[in-house]
């Protein structure tokens, strides 16, 4: 009775681990997953997880300075991808057994999506780069007035590709004019950007 009592007791004991020890691993199985999904579908935007491109989002790089994307596999080795630009393959190395690295040392101006391929699916993940110089001073920006209401004043857009919003204020007497002096824009593009200013109401308005 004594050793079968015993044997039952240590039966018991086996499986009363067992069950929590498997069920633990079920949880923490499941818990992993749900947690790596989200960043596995944030590689490529949610389209494919076989392939992504890093830093991920939009890239924009001032003009004069390096283009580094990297290009990452999963489940597939470093051999099955590739950088594209416009149907042409880049030359990129190996960084490890699932990454490659493109590297352009100074890139030319250009609002450009690059892919990165995986070539035993033919999946891609998108990239879209903006290199571009930073914006610099208007160097001549003028104003004229007829009378004592229009005040129109202009600049010369710079050519971007980007677009390129222009702030301007007036002041008069040492203040600044505020509503109901108002600003209207007249014309856009590389031609001379004006501004007209309906003031009305605060005649002594000026640059």
């Amino acid at each position: 009775m004594a050793d079968c009592s015993e044997s039952r007791k240590k039966t018991k004991c086996r499986s009363s681990k067992k069950g929590p020890q498997l069920k633990s691993w079920i949880w923490c199985f499941l818990i992993k997953c749900l947690i790596s999904l989200p960043c596995i579908f944030s590689k490529c935007l949610g389209v494919d997880i076989t392939v992504a491109i890093y830093p991920p989002g939009e890239i924009i790089v001032e003009y004069g300075k390096p283009l580094e994307l990297f290009c990452v596999a999963e489940n597939y080795s470093a051999n099955d991808i590739k950088f594209l630009i416009g149907g042409q393959t880049l030359e990129s190395e190996v960084v490890n057994s699932s990454t490659r690295r493109l590297y352009i040392k100074k890139p030319e101006k250009q609002a450009s999506t690059y892919y990165c391929q995986n070539t035993k699916n033919q999946k891609k993940c998108t990239s879209r780069v903006l290199v571009e110089s930073p914006p610099t001073d208007v160097t001549d920006f003028s104003c004229i007035s007829y009378n004592l209401e229009i005040l129109n004043c202009s600049w010369t857009s710079l050519v971007t590709l980007s677009s390129m919003n222009y702030s301007v204020t007036f002041s008069g007497n040492n203040y600044l004019a505020t509503p109901p002096c108002f600003s209207e824009k007249v014309n856009y593009g590389i031609q001379p950007a004006n501004q007209d200013i309906d003031n009305r109401r605060r005649n002594n308005t000026s640059i």
